[in-house]
């Protein structure tokens, strides 16, 4: 009796967690996590840098969607994201210019960083983390 329900516990347990990851990849890109560290208004480093609408840092769910805008004053050329997190995010696309939307996807649980860079030299590290 005592293995039917540790048995039972495994099933309910593994049927919960495969249910809150469909329903965080369910989500439309209209609803996406805004880290508690920023707000929707760009983040200025200082100067002429890079700016992020998502801030230095993001904390993301597994199957979870982040929309991230990049700018620079006085700057109209394109941006190139380099993914240094070994696989633990998705962002598409790698290049775009300020009106480019860069989606970052959450796919396991860790951490890490990506890079933005511009061709004047500047660049942007934001550190990353994925959680359950």
């Amino acid at each position: 009796m005592t293995f039917h329900r540790l048995y039972l516990g495994i099933v309910a347990g593994a049927a919960v967690l495969s249910l809150s990851l469909a329903a965080c990849s369910g989500q439309s890109a209209n609803s996406t996590y805004v880290p508690t560290t920023s707000t929707n208004s760009a983040v200025a480093l200082s100067g002429d840098q890079i700016k992020s609408t998502c801030g230095k840092r993001i904390h993301i769910v597994v199957a979870g969607i982040v929309d991230c805008k990049f700018s620079e004053q006085n700057y109209g050329g394109n941006f190139k994201v380099y993914n240094k997190t070994k696989g633990i995010i998705l962002i598409t696309p790698n290049h775009g210019t300020k009106d480019t939307v860069f989606t970052v996807v959450g796919l396991a649980i860790g951490r890490g960083s990506f890079l933005v860079k511009d061709h004047k030299g500047n660049e942007l590290i934001i550190k990353v983390r994925v959680t359950l």
